[in-house]
Formats: C-alpha cells, sequence, structure tokens
C-alpha cells in the first residue's frame, strides 16, 4: 500500500488554485486544515477498520493507499474552495459539481474499503452446506 504523498498533491493544488506571493502563507495552513478535513470526514463516513491519522506537516503522507487519491483529491480541491481559496476565473461550476457529487467521492473510498475487507476474508468455506454452517 503506497500512502497519498502531500508534497506533490500541494503542488498540483497550489496550481489549481494560482497561489503567488503573498497568499502562499495562507495556502499552506489552508491545504494543511484542509488535508486534515477530509481524513476527518473519511473517518466518518468510509467505514474504515482503522482511522487516518491527522497530518502535521505538509511534507508528509496521508495513511490512505494511493490508488484513493483521485475521490481524496477532488474532497480536498472542494474543502480549499469552501476555505475561500479561489481558483481560476470560470472555475466555479467546477466546485459546484464536486459539491454536488462528495457523497459519491467519500462511497468510492468506502466500496474500496468494502471490497478489500472482502477479499481479505480468508474463511474457510468448506465449513458451510447449503444455506447452514456447521456446528463448532
Amino acid at each position: 500500500m503506497a500512502n497519498i504523498r502531500l508534497s506533490p498533491l500541494r503542488s498540483q493544488k497550489e496550481s489549481e488554485f494560482k497561489v503567488l506571493g503573498s497568499r502562499m502563507e495562507r495556502f499552506n495552513g489552508d491545504f494543511l486544515d484542509a488535508v486534515n478535513d477530509v481524513i476527518q470526514q473519511i473517518n466518518l463516513y468510509a467505514s474504515r477498520a482503522t482511522v487516518i491519522s491527522e497530518v502535521t506537516s505538509i511534507e508528509g503522507t496521508v495513511g490512505l493507499d494511493a490508488l484513493y487519491r483521485y475521490p481524496f483529491t477532488q474532497l480536498l480541491s472542494l474543502r480549499l474552495w469552501e476555505m475561500g481559496q479561489r481558483p481560476a476565473k470560470g472555475g466555479e461550476p467546477y466546485y459546484n459539481a464536486i459539491k454536488d457529487d462528495r457523497d459519491d467521492y467519500v462511497d468510492m473510498i468506502r466500496q474500496g474499503v468494502f471490497d478489500a475487507a472482502i477479499s481479505a476474508d480468508s474463511d474457510d468455506e468448506t465449513d458451510f452446506i447449503g444455506l447452514g454452517a456447521l456446528g463448532g
């Protein structure tokens, strides 16, 4: 499992939100807060067996498989926008669409966690006969 690296993600969001000069300090603080807000949202709604730890530095990683980078990134963009970070002119419809699909992004992660749990289930199915289970 490769975790989501924050440094390249921060660079991507810095470009997306056209951060320059004096806005950088505020953006870095908002970025860290937004990452932790998304982590809390996933912890609350994605039914993970293990919670994701909050991050304390924009140079670290998020303890979530990189497979979920896309929904995490979408939720992060939305949160940054909600915090007042502004994208290039004309970007509002994009963020409104993400807002409409917010629950779907968390569901992508929830479904992935559920599918992984099913795949990892190593119960020996030889204990089952028909619709019942052998006594044990």
